[in-house]
């Protein structure tokens, strides 16, 4: 196979994103463009027939090099990876592939730690809510803090993303029989979802119906909406913030005392339980289960008596 002039970049930008990037979202290019900098950055981004699999290993020692996290080298690897592998030849797991490398090279992963997710108390976000009043953003015809107050309360009881809540329009939202439908247009996995909603919610709701589209509108840049955010925590005295997808741990332990894996798998939005399991850190069940052991009942034994009792 004949050589070529193009680097991973330049492929990139002439042919990878326009044919397998057609149909992805915003943050999608933005990630691959960030992975693409870094490599540009650390590798100079030499001629693909000159990027061995040394070369990824270099790339990938660098990068941890600079302090980044395994899961975050990873995902930019992935990233590399994906532009790579279509620049080789096509066969039964890359059909579409450009053929234009005859071998694509490869570098293992980072091995990543899996922790317990992060424990969120409900009384952390009713701090939040609170903090809720000092919101100035958004500056739009209703009150901040009722935004904010709705979006979470509606975050905390629907599971939803929140780029899923800032694309909802009012003829998604069916007041009356408390149900909000999600195109699946807007969905991460591309799926048409349904759930309902709580009356405290739709009561929330109704405060701030006006005469925008969305349910929420947020006209401000990305900045804008998390120092809001920090802010708003502040203002609750929460001295560890926590992210906006929190909230959707939250909705998992609350969906959780329902019993049904199904309820917790469909509310979070996930193809898998396992999933949903990283989700949901079970100390809170497991406390529950552990204390009602009926060990005294099954055991019996004689307290030991202390010296000098």
């Amino acid at each position: 196979m004949a050589g070529c002039s193009y680097t991973l970049c330049t492929i990139y930008d002439a042919k990878f994103q326009s044919l397998f990037l057609c149909d992805v979202r915003p943050r999608t290019f933005e990630a691959y463009r960030e992975a693409l900098d870094r490599w540009k950055e650390k590798t100079g981004d030499p001629p693909l027939d000159n990027i061995s699999s040394e070369t990824m290993s270099r790339f990938k020692y660098a990068l941890r090099v600079d302090d980044r996290s395994p899961a975050t080298c990873n995902k930019i690897l992935r990233h590399i990876n994906a532009v790579i592998s279509k620049c080789g030849t096509p066969g039964p797991r890359n059909r579409d592939a450009l053929g234009i490398i005859n071998r694509i090279p490869w570098t293992k992963p980072f091995r990543c730690e899996v922790n317990l997710p992060r424990r969120v108390e409900l009384e952390l976000v009713a701090a939040i809510f609170q903090g809720c009043s000092r919101a100035r953003f958004p500056k739009i015809e209703i009150r901040a803090s009722a935004w904010w107050r709705a979006l979470i309360l509606l975050a905390v009881s629907s599971g939803f993303r929140r780029g899923a809540l800032l694309a909802l329009t009012w003829p998604h939202i069916d007041v009356g029989r408390r149900i909000c439908r999600l195109p699946a247009c807007f969905d991460k996995k591309g799926r048409e979802r349904e759930k309902p909603l709580h009356e405290q919610v739709v009561k929330l709701l109704l405060e701030i119906r006006g005469p925008q589209e969305k349910v929420f509108e947020w006209p401000h840049s990305r900045k804008v909406w998390y120092q809001t955010w920090h802010k708003i925590q502040d203002a609750g005295d929460v001295m560890e913030h926590i992210r906006f997808h929190d909230l959707k741990r939250v909705a998992g332990v609350m969906f959780t005392a329902t019993g049904s894996p199904w309820v917790v798998q469909h509310m979070l939005d996930h193809s898998s339980i396992e999933t949903s399991r990283h989700y949901i850190n079970p100390m809170e069940a497991c406390r529950e289960a552990v204390d009602n052991l009926p060990l005294q009942k099954i055991f019996a034994w004689e307290p030991v008596k202390m010296l000098g009792g």
